[in-house]
């Protein structure tokens, strides 16, 4: 079987449960997604950049989830993202949207997906291949991927603790020899011991669930209510765990369709039931980050732009590159070369893999400005901008 199939497979039960004893109810209520806080542009200037990690790392993970689960938009045409014998989803031309579309296929992020998006319609492309969209563990893994650069976990069966791919267990629970089964884990543990992890997972973090090479995973939008008898035992019925997950189905809901469920609450005793496990990333654990340090080197210089025929340069970060952007722009600051691109899912970008038309000696006579910016989840930066003249 060739490989990209059975990657697919592993992604494909992605918010299908129907093989736990948990059943999800879908509300058909409109969510509304919050709006994450504006990160500063930092100074104009050549060689590396810092960006400190913003003073609410776990907010900014639920910001980031919020914000792909809050883009709108239409498709101009139809748009089948099913896969056979997993599941059925269709985006129809004409019904509008709330949320990135789900894709086994790609990992994007708001902005990237937002950029296709004009006057509400979104323009393509259209394939399972090419549309940029999240699944379960990919969303989770975009948000954390704004604070952390720790991680390294692909699926949800690259996510359970002690797998070295930076997950880390909230609270104490025994997982020896569990392998990719979260169901073993409830095994070696007391539903009490499970229910005192929940009680101190916080937002930000995720409640994994995973089975038969496949799994879900939804991130906690706020901290869990946590409801204790007199004698300080959890109520598992009571307690509430309040949580943002892209799914593979849609809600049902009107006059926006989605298949994000955004703030959707679950009692601890249903996610027992399904088998979940609370889980995190360092960063959230520690409450640090680092900074994040961007650089650009083997770029264009004052005096070699006005013969420049391609882009050149490569920007190198610590963290997961949101965009990348190099320009060529008129006085009256118009651009006339380059653009912004997104890389998928990288750390550095060498900037002729743009493709842009970069002849900035076919430019007629006059004075120009060159940039070069990229953007990390804590803010964006100018690498270089400077003017030239031909």
């Amino acid at each position: 079987m060739p490989v990209l199939l059975v990657l697919l497979l592993f992604f494909c039960s992605c918010g299908r449960e129907a093989s736990l004893p948990e059943t999800e109810t879908v509300s058909g209520d409109e969510e509304t997604a919050s709006q994450a806080e504006t990160l500063p542009v930092y100074s104009v200037g050549r060689g590396a950049k810092t960006v400190s990690p913003p003073l609410d790392l776990r907010q900014a993970a639920v910001d980031a989830m919020y914000e792909m689960a809050g883009v709108v938009w239409s498709p101009a045409s139809d748009m089948d993202l099913s896969v056979k014998n997993s599941y059925d989803l269709i985006y129809k031309k004409g019904t509008t949207y709330s949320g990135l579309p789900y894709n086994s296929w790609t990992v994007s992020n708001a902005e990237w997906f937002s950029s296709l998006v004009s006057g509400g319609v979104y323009n393509g492309p259209f394939g399972i291949r090419e549309a940029p969209g999240v699944h379960c563990s990919s969303a989770v893994r975009s948000a954390w991927q704004d604070i952390s650069n720790s991680i390294s976990f692909t699926l949800t069966i690259d996510m359970l603790p002690d797998s070295g791919t930076g997950v880390l267990a909230v609270g104490e629970y025994a997982r020896t020899g569990a392998g990719a089964d979260t169901g073993k884990i409830m095994a070696q543990n007391t539903a009490e011991t499970i229910y005192s992890a929940y009680a101190l997972a916080k937002k930000g973090d995720a409640v994994l669930s995973v089975w038969t090479k496949t799994g879900h995973v939804r991130m906690l939008s706020a901290d869990p209510a946590t409801v204790r008898s007199a004698s300080g035992r959890i109520d598992p019925a009571r307690s509430i765990m309040t949580l943002v997950e892209q799914t593979n189905s849609f809600s049902g809901s009107s006059p926006v369709e989605t298949t994000w469920r955004v703030d959707k609450q679950y009692a601890f005793k249903d996610l027992y039931k399904g088998n979940y496990i609370p889980v995190t990333v360092p960063e959230l654990a520690s409450g640090k980050a680092g900074d994040a340090v961007i650089s650009l080197t083997g770029e264009a210089t004052p005096s070699s732009i006005g013969g420049a025929t391609m882009l050149k340069g490569m920007i190198k970060a610590n963290y997961r590159l949101k965009w990348v952007e190099a320009t060529v722009k008129n006085e009256e600051g118009k651009t006339l070369l380059g653009g912004k691109v997104f890389p998928e899912n990288a750390t550095d970008y060498i900037l002729s893999d743009a493709g842009f038309d970069f002849r900035v000696t076919d430019l007629p006579a006059g004075r120009y400005v060159y940039t070069v910016s990229a953007k990390v989840g804590f803010g964006e930066v100018t690498l270089v901008s400077f003017a030239f003249e031909k």
